[in-house]
Parts: structure tokens; C-alpha cells; sequence
């Protein structure tokens, strides 16, 4: 599931252009400070980390590939910015925003995905996970043990409370390095403690989809005009 399910239509009633050949993480962040929004595999026309390193829009995995660890290199590039958050945009898909549309995305989550939450409309396992971080941020691994799931069918769960709650987004998965252990995880916090509401109120939800799809649709002009050019 996707965080806007109406964007991911306008976007794909586009024509599609062609991600510029990728060839390093500084390549991607360009695109990136460009385009405004950027997913990783390709989905909705978007410019797509995959497609620019691979040349293909069909690939829906990538791992394996010899591009694989040139995709890896952007996807950090852009998961370490400061003004970029990654996101289940487009049609679920890890999709990176930048700054300029964070209040855009702010208003479609507290006035559609949070009320979701507020009237307990999520799984079992995902309400579990939704309690747990009222109380803070924490880092996935330690929430399996927080809320001993202990086995591996117990973790599957988990796993899909995570993108469950990803995919609305009403969490934010950010990475974080524990420096005693030095292993990495994904710290989740409330979409609330790591966006404040903006002080006077905000957009609406509906004026906010069009920001997003306009940004969208300029993103794939984009890569059309460079395509044709």
C-alpha cells in the first residue's frame, strides 16, 4: 500500500520519459536536488536509482545485479541528506522527497493516514508497534524485543507491522548506527515526533496531493525533455 494511492494514478496517466544514466552516488544526488522526488526500483514514471544505473524501467529487483553496489552507494547517498526523507510514495515503492514537499506530505498524513490509526483501522501487530512508539523513537531491533517477537514467523509479522505502518505513512524509518555495537537498524518514530504540526495549521490534504502530483509531473517532464533532448 502507498501513502497516496490518487497520486500514483495522476502519475502514471503521464508519458514516461528515461532516467539519465547514472554512473555515481553524486549523479543520483543531482537528479535529486532536480527532480525532487526519486524512487529507487522504478515505478510511476519517476526518475528511478535502478533505471538510471541499469538502463532498464522493468526490473523490479535488484539485488544481485552488477549494478547492485552502485545502487546501494546512491541509495545511502540520498538516505544520509538531510533535506531528503524516504518514504513509501509512489505505489509503496521507497520513494526519496525533499524538504520543499515535506509539508505537503505532513498535511495528506494527519489528514488522511493518521485518523486511520486514531480509530484503530491497522492489524493486530501494527497497533502493538503504533503503542509501542508512543512512548519514543526506537530502533527495530530492540522493538523485537520489546514486544517478544522472538520466533521467525513472530519477526514475519513484525516485519509486515513495519511496512504496514510505512506504507501509511504515519511512521518514519530513518538509519542509526549504535555506537557501543556499531551494527545498524532502522530507529522508527511517529510521523508526529519527527514532523511537528506546523504552527497556524497547513495545507489540506487535497490541496497537498496537488502539490505532490505537480512535483511529480515536473519530475517526469523532466526526464522527458532530457530524453528528447
Amino acid at each position: 500500500m502507498g501513502l497516496m494511492p490518487e497520486f500514483a494514478v495522476s502519475v502514471r496517466a503521464r508519458s514516461p520519459g528515461k532516467t539519465p544514466a547514472l554512473r555515481s552516488a553524486a549523479q543520483a544526488e543531482r537528479l535529486f536536488e532536480t527532480a525532487r522526488l526519486v524512487t529507487v526500483r522504478p515505478v510511476s514514471s519517476l526518475p528511478s536509482l535502478v533505471e538510471g544505473a541499469t538502463g532498464n524501467r522493468i526490473l523490479k529487483t535488484w539485488w544481485g545485479l552488477a549494478q547492485g553496489p552502485l545502487i546501494y552507494a546512491m541509495e545511502n547517498r540520498l538516505t544520509d541528506r538531510k533535506d531528503a526523507l524516504r518514504c513509501k510514495l509512489a505505489e509503496g515503492a521507497d520513494t526519496f522527497v525533499q524538504r520543499s514537499l515535506w509539508s505537503a506530505l505532513d498535511a495528506i498524513v494527519r489528514g488522511r493516514a493518521l485518523p486511520l490509526a486514531e480509530r484503530g483501522a491497522l492489524s493486530p501487530a501494527a497497533k502493538s508497534v503504533w503503542k509501542r512508539l508512543a512512548k519514543g523513537p526506537v530502533r527495530y531491533d530492540h522493538l523485537r524485543e520489546d514486544l517478544k517477537f522472538e520466533t521467525p514467523a513472530q519477526g514475519r509479522v513484525l516485519q509486515a507491522a513495519k511496512q504496514e505502518l510505512l506504507g501509511l505513512g504515519i511512521v518514519v524509518a530513518r538509519e542509526d548506527k549504535e555506537a557501543d555495537t556499531h551494527t545498524h537498524a532502522s530507529l522508527l518514530c511517529r510521523w508526529g515526533d519527527w514532523y511537528p504540526a506546523p504552527g497556524g495549521g497547513g495545507p489540506s490534504p487535497e490541496s497537498a496531493e496537488a502539490t505532490l502530483a505537480g512535483a511529480a509531473r515536473g519530475a517526469i517532464a523532466l526526464l522527458v525533455k532530457r530524453s528528447e533532448g
